[in-house]
C-alpha cells in the first residue's frame, strides 16, 4: 500500500506530464507572441466556461452522459470563440488556422472538465489555475522563440503602432532555428531542464534546513 506522500508525488508527476502533452500541439502557434496570447486566452475561456457549466448541471448529468455533455459544451464554446476571432481579429484567426478548433480536443481541456467539483467557486478556480499555467508556459515559449529566433516581439497593432517590436541587437543575427518547428521542442527542453534544476536546488536547500533544524532540536 503506497503512502500518502508517494501518492501525492505520483499525482503531481501525472499533472506535469499531462501539461507537457497538452503543450505539444500548441507549440505550432508559439512562433509569435500574439498567437500564443490569443490561443492561451481562448483555451482558458473554454476551460472556465466548460467547468462552470458542468458543475452547474452536475445533478442532471452523470457517468457517460456527463462526458458527452462536456464534449458538446467544449465544442460549442470553441465554435463561438472561433467565430469571434474571425469577426474581430481576422488576421490572427487566419494565421492560427485550424489550431483554434483543435482546442476542442485538447487533452488539458478534456481532463480538467472531467473533474467533479462541489461548488462553482472551486470549479472556476481550478479551471483558472490550469488556464493560467498553460498560458504562462505557452507565452514563455513563444517569447523566447520569437525574440531569439526572429529578433522581434509581435503584439496587437493600435494607433500608429504596427504591432511589431524589433529587438535591436538580436534582430541583426537571430538564431532562426528556434523559429522553426524543431526549435519549439528545443526551447521546451531547455525550460524543463531549468525547471528541474531549480526544483532540485530548492529540494536540497529544504533538506539541509530540515537537517539543521533537527540537529538543533536534538537533546544534548
Amino acid at each position: 500500500m503506497s503512502s500518502s506522500p508517494a501518492a501525492g508525488a505520483e499525482l503531481q508527476r501525472s499533472r506535469v506530464f499531462a501539461m507537457m502533452v497538452a503543450l505539444c500541439p500548441a507549440l505550432a502557434v508559439s512562433t509569435h507572441l500574439i498567437h500564443a496570447v490569443v490561443f492561451s486566452l481562448a483555451t482558458a475561456v473554454v476551460l472556465i466556461g466548460a467547468s462552470v457549466f458542468l458543475t452547474a448541471v452536475r445533478g442532471v448529468f452523470s457517468g457517460e452522459s456527463r462526458s458527452v455533455a462536456g464534449f458538446v459544451v467544449i465544442a460549442a464554446l470553441v465554435s463561438v470563440l472561433d467565430l469571434l476571432l474571425q469577426a474581430y481579429l481576422p488576421r490572427i484567426s487566419a494565421e492560427l488556422g485550424m489550431y483554434v478548433p483543435l482546442i476542442a480536443v485538447s487533452c488539458i481541456v478534456i481532463a480538467r472538465t472531467r473533474i467533479d467539483h462541489d461548488t462553482m467557486a472551486s470549479a472556476t478556480l481550478d479551471a483558472l489555475s490550469a488556464g493560467l499555467t498553460f498560458a504562462a508556459a505557452l507565452i514563455m515559449v513563444a517569447t523566447l522563440r520569437e525574440a531569439i529566433g526572429l529578433g522581434t516581439l509581435t503584439l496587437l497593432p493600435f494607433a500608429g503602432f504596427n504591432g511589431v517590436i524589433v529587438l535591436p541587437f538580436v534582430s541583426q543575427s537571430p538564431l532562426r532555428m528556434l523559429a522553426l518547428a524543431p526549435g519549439a521542442f528545443l526551447v521546451v527542453g531547455y525550460l524543463l531542464g531549468f525547471h528541474n534544476w531549480v526544483r532540485e536546488r530548492l529540494r536540497r536547500r529544504l533538506e539541509r534546513a530540515e537537517s539543521v533544524s533537527a540537529a538543533q532540536g536534538a537533546p544534548q
